[in-house]
């Protein structure tokens, strides 16, 4: 599983550079910010896709105290993604 959790996180770099240059090109009045925005929101969004299809069968053991931990993560996570964003730009 991590030799294939690896092989999707690298492959994701060369896709993510070609959709936001495809998304440029179809919209060249976006800002990049936006496009970036976009392209780590498809990114995320299809990772998180996999993930719930993956753990279907365990999700409904999951205690309160666990969702909870799991939502001040994502939290977490999606603000220090926009500030490495608003950064980059």
């Amino acid at each position: 599983m991590l030799v294939l959790c690896t092989a999707f996180w690298s492959v994701s770099f060369p896709t993510m550079r070609v959709l936001s240059l495809a998304q440029q090109a179809a919209l060249p009045e976006a800002s990049t910010w936006f496009v970036s925005w976009y392209c780590t929101c498809v990114r995320f969004g299809v990772a998180a896709g996999l993930i719930l299809l993956v753990s279907l069968p365990t999700l409904r053991r999951l205690t309160r105290l666990e969702i909870e931990q799991g939502v001040g993560m994502g939290l977490f996570g999606v603000a220090e993604i926009l500030t490495n964003l608003e950064k980059a730009h």
